[in-house]
């Protein structure tokens, strides 16, 4: 019986270890449920079509020129070792409780997936020195990255990137 308590505590403290947002990436995700047109999911996804998110987030993923306002900004484009960091931080995500991690926005959040209408998402990742931020989005019509950039205190979102749509 001991041995019960120890092991079911232990997994609880891990599970709840692995959804703690640090508070740049908490600012992030309120900024995300907060600005989205959708309703979001209460819980935050870890894989879609198949394959966990990190397989997903490929180096042609990593180029978001599209979204920068000349060639030579480099806003838009990922490294090499951040790409290595962020598919790492998406691979030791697990499914976590949106609606626990944001307050003051539960009139954003759903407990239904309702067809166009409801947006899942993940956790975001947040990196260089706190001033970047990508997430995975799933809707009714497809699933991609999104990258935020934090310009003024503030989280904006510059690009999408899309995996799949029908």
């Amino acid at each position: 019986m001991k041995y019960l308590l120890v092991t079911i505590s232990f997994f609880s403290i891990l599970s709840c270890s692995s959804t703690r947002l640090d508070k740049p990436s908490k600012e992030a995700l309120k900024a995300i449920v907060k600005h989205s047109s959708n309703k979001i999911y209460y819980e935050s996804i870890t894989s879609d079509i198949g394959k966990p998110l990190d397989t997903l987030f490929e180096e042609e993923l990593t180029d978001f020129y599209l979204c920068t306002p000349t060639v030579e900004d480099v806003t838009g484009k990922i490294s090499v070792e951040e790409l290595a960091y962020i598919k790492e931080k998406f691979r030791l995500q697990s499914v976590g409780r949106i609606d626990r991690s944001v307050t003051g926005l539960h009139s954003k959040m759903s407990k239904k997936h309702l067809p166009h209408k409801t947006e899942t998402i993940s956790f975001p990742v947040v990196f260089r020195g706190d001033s970047m931020a990508v997430y995975y989005y799933r809707n009714t019509y497809g699933g991609g990255f999104n990258l935020l950039q934090k310009k003024n205190d503030e989280w904006q979102m510059i690009c999408s990137k899309s995996v799949w749509a029908e």
